[in-house]
C-alpha cells in the first residue's frame, strides 16, 4: 500500500500566490453539491505553524500528523500554548483518535522542515526531511534514525514508497536513487532522465514509477529506471508555473494535480492521463481503493459513490483560507484533513 500524502510549497511567495489563487478561484467556480458528511474540527490539535506534509496511521492505530517547515527552506521555531518552542519540523501522535497530542520526533534534528511522510507495510516509518535527509522509524514512530548516509551529499527533493516496500529518492542535483533493503543501501537509476531536479514520486504496486520534474515535464517508466518515457501531458510541462503540485497512486490509480491544471488520472501504468477534474489542486487520497478524496478550490469534494450524481461532492465545515495540505485516515478509517489553520475530521462518513 503507498500512503503517500504531500503538498509542494516552496517559497514564502509561492504561498501567498497560491492564497490568492484559492480566493480568485474560489469565486469564479460554480456552486458545488455538499456531501451528507461534513468536517469538523479537531480542537485538541497542538497550535502549529507550519504545513501539514502528512497524515497517517502507524501499526499500532496511532494517528501520526506531520508538520513542514513555514515556508520551504526557512525554519523557524514557534511557540505553542505552553510558551515551550516547537519546530516547524515536527510529527505529533495520537494515541485515542485525536483527544491528546504528543510530540514523536526524537532523532530529528531540529530546525529541520519535514517535507513527506510514508509508512511501509512491514512496520516502518520513513521521512524526507531538508535540509538533513531522510530518516526510518519502528512502527511506533519512537525513534528516528537517518538513512541518507549512503546516498551521494545532496538535499533530497522528492520521496515515495512502492506499495513492496521500496523506497525511492530523488536528488537536487544527482538525480534518482532507489532502495530494497529499508534505506540501508541506496542504487542510482537515473538511467536516460535529463538533468532536471526531481519534485515529485509515484510508485503502483508493478513497480512502474511516474516522476514530476520541475522544468522538463514528467516522465514514467515501466523496467524499474532502465528506460524513461516522457509524459505528453500539459499539467506535468507547466508545474514550474504554480506553487502547488503533486502525485499520488491508490485504488489502482496514479494521480495528478497542479494549480492552474486540475487533476489527471490515468489507469494505465503512467502512459496516458485524462483530465480527471478542473477544480481539484490536491492533494489526492483513496480510502479502501474505492473511495476517492480530492483538494478543491474551496475545500476537499469526495467523488460520488453508490449512485450519487454530479463530478463531485464538497465536504462542508471546513476553514479554507490556507488550503488543503494534507488527507489522510487514522486505523479505523476515520477521515483527517489538515490546513495550515489547523486539523479536520469527517464526521459520518
Amino acid at each position: 500500500m503507498n500512503i503517500k500524502i504531500r503538498h509542494s510549497f516552496f517559497t514564502a511567495a509561492g504561498i501567498g500566490l497560491a492564497a490568492l489563487f484559492f480566493l480568485q478561484c474560489s469565486k469564479q467556480q460554480p456552486e458545488t453539491p455538499a456531501a451528507p458528511e461534513a468536517w469538523e474540527r479537531v480542537k485538541s490539535f497542538p497550535l502549529i505553524k507550519g504545513v501539514p506534509a502528512g497524515i497517517l496511521h502507524d501499526d499500532a492505530g496511532n494517528l501520526l500528523v506531520a508538520i513542514g517547515p513555514e515556508f520551504y527552506g526557512i525554519h523557524k521555531v514557534v511557540v505553542g500554548k505552553d510558551g515551550m518552542p516547537i519546530p516547524s519540523g515536527t510529527i505529533y501522535r495520537s494515541k485515542d483518535g485525536g483527544k491528546n497530542w504528543e510530540p514523536a520526533s526524537d532523532g530529528i534534528p531540529e530546525l529541520t522542515g519535514i517535507l513527506n511522510i510514508v509508512r511501509s507495510d512491514d512496520g516502518y516509518l520513513y521521512i524526507l526531511t531538508r535540509p538533513s535527509g531522510i530518516y526510518r522509524a519502528e512502527s511506533d514512530g519512537l525513534l528516528w534514525r537517518d538513512i541518507s548516509k549512503n546516498l551521494p551529499p545532496d538535499d533530497g527533493s522528492a520521496f515515495a514508497i512502492s506499495p513492496k516496500g521500496t523506497l525511492y529518492c530523488g536528488l537536487d542535483k544527482r538525480g534518482l536513487f532507489r532502495s530494497t533493503d529499508h534505506g540501508n543501501t541506496w542504487k542510482e537509476i537515473t538511467g536516460s532522465l535529463p538533468d532536471t531536479r526531481i519534485v515529485e514520486i509515484a510508485v503502483d504496486d508493478k513497480e512502474n514509477i511516474v516522476l514530476m520534474t520541475k522544468f522538463k515535464g514528467g516522465f514514467h517508466s515501466s523496467d524499474g529506471g532502465v528506460r524513461w518515457d516522457s509524459i505528453p501531458s500539459r499539467l506535468f510541462r507547466y508545474i514550474s508555473g504554480g506553487p502547488y503540485y503533486g502525485l499520488y497512486f491508490g485504488g489502482n490509480k496514479f494521480y495528478a494535480y497542479a494549480s492552474g491544471s486540475g487533476i489527471e488520472v490515468s489507469s494505465d501504468r503512467g502512459t496516458t492521463w485524462p483530465k480527471l477534474m478542473e477544480q481539484g489542486v490536491g492533494p489526492v487520497f483513496v480510502f479502501n481503493d474505492s473511495t476517492v478524496y480530492v483538494g478543491i478550490h474551496h475545500g476537499v469534494a469526495r467523488l460520488p459513490r453508490n449512485g450519487e450524481s454530479g463530478p463531485h461532492l464538497l465536504l462542508t465545515g471546513m476553514d479554507t483560507l490556507s488550503g488543503i495540505a494534507a488527507i489522510g485516515a487514522d486505523k479505523n478509517g476515520t477521515i483527517f484533513a489538515a490546513t495550515m489553520r489547523g486539523l479536520y475530521r469527517l464526521a459520518n462518513p
